[in-house]
C-alpha cells in the first residue's frame, strides 16, 4: 500500500448516482485506492444521509430523479456540516 492509500482510508466519499453501474464502477474506484464509500441512489436517501455521512467529498449525477442534482446541491450548501465539502 503507498502513502496515498494509507491517508485515503480515512476519508469517506458520498455518492448520488441512480445509475447502479456507474455507482458500481465509481465505488470499487474508489474503495481499491482506499477510500470508504457511502451509497444514495436519490436526492432523498442522499438527503437522509447527510447528517450521518462524514462525507469528505461528494460526487452527484445532475440528473436525478424526484430532486433534480441542482437542488441537491442547494440542499448540501444550506447543511451547515457540508457546507464547505467539496463536491
Amino acid at each position: 500500500m503507498n502513502a496515498s492509500n494509507t491517508s485515503a482510508g480515512s476519508k469517506t466519499v458520498l455518492l448520488v448516482d441512480d445509475d447502479s453501474s456507474a455507482v458500481s464502477l465509481y465505488s470499487n474506484r474508489l474503495e481499491r485506492a482506499g477510500f470508504k464509500t457511502a451509497l444514495a441512489k436519490d436526492a432523498g436517501e442522499a438527503c437522509e444521509a447527510l447528517p450521518n455521512v462524514p462525507a469528505d467529498l461528494i460526487i452527484v449525477d445532475l440528473m436525478l430523479p424526484k430532486l433534480g442534482g441542482i437542488e441537491l446541491l442547494q440542499a448540501i450548501r444550506a447543511n451547515d456540516r457540508h457546507r464547505n465539502t467539496p463536491i
